[in-house]
C-alpha cells in the first residue's frame, strides 16, 4: 500500500535527520541508528480493514485484550466512541479536552471522582466495567453528552487541583496554598 510506504519514508526521514544531528553531538546516536533498523526491519504493520466503525471499536478492544495492558481510560474512551456514531466529533473534541485538563494529574483518577460522585463508589480495577455497562445502555447522543459532560466536570476538577487566584474566583475567603 502506497500510504504505508509513504508513511516508513517519513518515519525514515524523519529517524535519519535526527540520527545525522545528533551524530556529531552525542555517542547515543548508535541507539537511534539501532532503532531505526528495528523500525525498519522488525515492525511489521498490518492494515486492518473494519467493516464499521462500530466493528473497528470492537476489534481494537478485542486485539487488544491479549496485547499490552490499557489503561481504564483507553477503554472507556474507546467504549464512548464506539457508541457516539455520527456524533462522534463532539466527543473527540471533549475527550482531548479531558486530557488537556487532567495533564498533571492521572487521568484514571479523574474518571473514578467523576464516577464516585455521579453514580457511587467504584475501585480502579472495576472503573472500565463500570463505564462500559454504563455506556453500553446508552445511544448515540447520550454517549456524546457523556463525553461533553466528562469534559465540563473535567475543567472544574482542573480548577480543584490546580488552582490559580489570577483566573478563578473563589471569593475572598478561600485561601490559596
Amino acid at each position: 500500500n502506497t500510504s504505508i510506504g509513504a508513511a516508513l519514508a517519513r518515519i525514515y526521514a524523519a529517524v535519519d535527520r535526527y540520527v545525522d544531528l545528533t551524530k556529531s553531538k552525542f555517542v547515543a546516536s548508535d541507539i537511534y541508528g539501532t532503532m531505526l533498523e528495528r523500525i525498519l526491519y522488525d515492525v511489521e504493520i498490518v492494515r486492518i480493514t473494519a467493516p464499521s466503525e462500530k466493528d473497528a471499536f470492537r476489534l481494537f478492544e478485542t486485539l487488544n485484550d491479549g496485547g499490552l495492558a490499557l489503561s481504564a481510560a483507553d477503554l472507556i474512551k474507546n467504549k464512548l466512541f464506539s457508541r457516539c456514531g455520527p456524533e462522534i466529533e463532539d466527543a473527540t473534541d471533549s475527550w482531548a479536552s479531558v486530557v488537556a485538563c487532567t495533564k498533571d494529574d492521572d487521568i484514571v483518577d479523574f474518571l473514578r471522582y467523576y464516577w464516585i460522585a455521579s453514580y457511587g463508589f467504584v475501585r480502579k480495577r472495576s472503573l472500565y466495567d463500570k463505564y462500559r455497562n454504563h455506556i453500553n445502555t446508552l445511544g448515540q447522543t447520550e454517549a456524546a453528552l457523556l463525553a461533553i459532560e466528562l469534559d465540563e466536570s473535567a475543567r472544574n476538577y482542573e480548577r480543584m487541583v490546580n488552582p490559580n487566584p489570577k483566573t478563578y474566583s473563589w471569593g475572598e475567603d478561600v485561601a490559596y496554598t
